[in-house]
């Protein structure tokens, strides 16, 4: 099952009030409210869109894909699968403070800079 996936871009975008963040967006208050809420089932093509520009996202980071059944591992909707996804901020808070200017350094490397 297709489920939207925005309370783990929420927090790993460090966005704690979600409803705020959404009307902010320019959603409506419905659709923002059922958002905040997870229950929501469709979404407009122009929200979507609001979405992964506010979040720095694709439309596939808002979508998680639970298999209902047996599905081969190698099926393309494996790669919504985030039921083995790690939380990275749980990671990051377990880090000893001397590893955190490494773990700063490959991040800089990853998103290009010098």
């Amino acid at each position: 099952m297709l489920t939207f996936n925005l309370d783990t871009i929420c927090r790993a975008r460090g966005i704690k009030r979600k409803y705020a963040f959404l009307a902010k967006v320019g959603l409506t208050y419905r659709v923002a409210r059922r958002l905040a809420d997870g229950d929501t089932q469709s979404l407009r093509t122009s929200h979507i869109e609001k979405l992964c520009l506010a979040l720095h996202c694709t439309p596939n980071d808002l979508l998680q894909w639970t298999p209902e059944g047996d599905v081969s591992r190698d099926h393309p909707l494996q790669a919504l699968n985030r039921e083995h996804q790690l939380d990275v901020l749980k990671e990051i808070n377990e880090l000893p403070l001397d590893k955190l200017g490494e773990l700063k350094a490959t991040l800089d490397e990853l998103k290009g800079k010098d």
